[in-house]
């Protein structure tokens, strides 16, 4: 199906008309005999940790619709680098504004932990959207928040400091990954490199301010865990300029 889909990745079952993350995506009111009709469209996938979903560079064959897991996107510097620049979350659509644009997928998403993924061929979905304006209107609001919010925190990381671009981070992990939830913990397998781009500075300062941040008893960092221990601490930091 092209350099976007990987027909040798293991696939899986699941039914539109029972599916908890449907009723939580753009895709909660639609109608009962087009949701028969997305599942027989759709085609199920399972990602393991570190494996690309789609490439930078390759067509948009379809929509990738996020059942479970999180991945992050990361787009090819001119010298070879991958950055991370942001994350998504189960029932996310990944790729949306390549895809809505019929263009080259502009970054890579790459699986951080096991996934499971419903793709959605390209045709039917666009037919879909003719069918209920509805879903369209929701969809072109859906994709103007993001594009929003992605301006907006990138503005925003501009004016901090070292700190507050970090402890800005840490609240946006913490934000979209529910962890207020989760026992402000939130799992995730983040290299300091990873955490370095989402703040934008480099390596060495984020270490540095990762750990400022451990002595300071405001988070902790295990193997693939983040625990938050003083929330309003963090956000003091990040309000400040």
């Amino acid at each position: 199906m092209g350099a976007s889909l990987k027909m040798t990745n293991p696939t899986f079952e699941a039914n539109c008309l029972t599916c908890y993350s449907r009723t939580l995506s753009l895709f909660a009111s639609m109608p009962r005999e087009e949701v028969i009709l997305l599942n027989q469209q759709k085609k199920c996938i399972s990602f393991s940790r570190d494996e690309y979903l789609f490439r930078q560079g390759s067509w948009p064959l379809g929509l990738f619709a996020l059942s479970s897991g999180k991945v992050k996107n990361v787009r090819v510097s001119a010298n070879g680098d991958e950055h991370i620049f942001s994350l998504n979350k189960a029932v996310d659509f990944l790729g949306f504004y390549d895809f809505m644009g019929d263009q080259p997928y502009s970054f890579s998403c790459v699986a951080l932990e096991p996934c499971l993924v419903c793709f959605i061929p390209r045709t039917y979905f666009l037919e879909m959207l003719q069918r209920h304006p509805a879903i369209a209107i929701k969809t072109l609001q859906a994709i103007s928040r993001q594009f929003a919010q992605s301006i907006e925190r990138s503005t925003n990381l501009q004016s901090k400091h070292m700190r507050g671009r970090m402890a800005d981070t840490l609240l946006y992990l913490y934000d979209l990954f529910d962890g207020a939830n989760q026992d402000h913990v939130v799992r995730l397998h983040l290299k300091r490199s990873d955490f370095a781009a989402l703040s934008e500075m480099n390596v060495a300062n984020a270490i540095r301010t990762l750990s400022e941040f451990s002595k300071s008893g405001l988070i902790s960092l295990e193997d693939g865990v983040i625990r938050y221990l003083n929330l309003d601490e963090l956000r003091r930091s990040s309000a400040l300029q």
